[in-house]
């Protein structure tokens, strides 16, 4: 049985999501004691700018103890789904329709790199992880339908707006605190429509910047004169305060979760200040990305019921086994490796045809015909 209890943009304001997130370090903390919650077979835990889920797999969980543990004092703002609601979401949030940005692709790397942490953890089972695996598969195949928004991101939907704020960007001073993946995104993105852009560097890190960007330490943001400070780090605190600027840019853009920006500056700059959930667009038909999930879904179902019917499919080895060797000279060893494979390349290629009823229909009618 699957659950989950999530916070999400679609019902819950930033400022809620925003106390809800979990940076890595919080998720290497919490897996090890949600799996130490009574009845929790599997977990993994997806924290984004949209969302903060736990998602448990197990029979008889305790999972209000490791809801509460995740998400406590948000208990009138956590969605709460179980069995095949919770198969449902995960293969729509992974193509992008559970997102501001609907169709967006992020979403695929941001679950690739759940499952990568959670399989690190040891905090999966073959249920969970099949299904992760499936969703993300369902996600790459949705990429390609023809209208999508597969290429738009909070990035270069913040970029069209400065550029259209400016009636362009070319020249313009445009400074980027964050080198994670959105950060460098949003460098790229900008450089290519001209504008002079600075990314900001910790000198303790091993970063990267795009190339044709320029770089100043850190701890020079405050110093540094931009038209435009585009900001989205990891930083649970804010990356700038109205107290410590000695240069005011044109605009403020806050990319992060929880926000860069204080309070105080947010106030100051009124619309000249925009966060993530300024950037939102809405897909026309997902029609055929539903069918994707159908598809999906179906599969995981078959390979849930193929794992369910393991045991009959290997009693019916054991009498086919008997039956062949029932004769003086075989080798019950050899024969029972031929059978065992050659059973497992049929069964595998019918499947998705297969049912637990089926099978056991199958092995009454083996087992009453056999002369053991």
């Amino acid at each position: 049985m699957f659950f989950m209890c999530g916070i999400d943009s679609t019902a819950v304001p930033l400022e809620i999501r925003e106390r809800a997130a979990l940076s890595d370090t919080d998720i290497k903390i919490l897996t090890p004691k949600i799996m130490d919650i009574q009845g929790v077979e599997a977990c993994l835990l997806l924290s984004t700018c949209n969302r903060t889920e736990l998602y448990i797999s197990g029979e008889d969980a305790d999972i209000s103890a490791a809801f509460e543990l995740v998400l406590p004092q948000n208990e009138n703002y956590r969605t709460y789904l179980k069995g095949e609601d919770v198969i449902s979401h995960i293969f729509e949030t992974a193509c992008g329709l559970n997102s501001l940005i609907k169709r967006e692709t992020q979403i695929i790397s941001q679950l690739t790199h759940a499952e990568q942490t959670a399989r690190e953890l040891n905090s999966l089972n073959a249920s969970l992880e099949v299904l992760m695996r499936l969703a993300v598969t369902a996600a790459k195949k949705a990429v390609g339908i023809a209208v999508t928004n597969a290429e738009l991101s909070s990035a270069q939907l913040a970029a069209d707006w400065l550029e259209e704020q400016y009636g362009g960007l070319s020249g313009k001073k445009i400074l980027v605190t964050g080198n994670g993946n959105v950060g460098r995104l949003a460098a790229k993105i900008l450089l290519k429509k001209g504008a002079d852009v600075t990314m900001t560097l910790r000198l303790r890190t091993n970063s990267i910047i795009p190339c044709g960007c320029c770089a100043i330490p850190y701890d020079d943001r405050y110093s540094f004169k931009a038209d435009v400070i585009l900001s989205a780090t990891k930083s649970p605190h804010f990356t700038y305060k109205e107290d410590k600027m000695l240069f005011y840019p044109d605009y403020f853009i806050d990319l992060a979760v929880p926000r860069d920006i204080s309070q105080a500056l947010r106030e100051r700059y009124g619309k000249n200040y925009r966060c993530i959930d300024d950037f939102v667009t809405y897909s026309a038909d997902n029609t055929k990305v539903f069918e994707i999930i159908e598809d999906g879904i179906k599969k995981y179902h078959a390979w849930e019921t193929y794992r369910n019917i393991i045991p009959v499919i290997d009693e019916l080895k054991e009498i086919m086994t008997k039956r062949l060797c029932a004769s003086d000279g075989y080798d019950e060893y050899e024969i029972g490796d031929i059978v065992s494979k050659t059973t497992d390349m049929l069964l595998c290629s019918l499947k998705e045809n297969l049912t637990d009823e089926n099978m056991k229909k199958s092995l009454e009618k083996l087992t009453g015909r056999a002369r053991l």
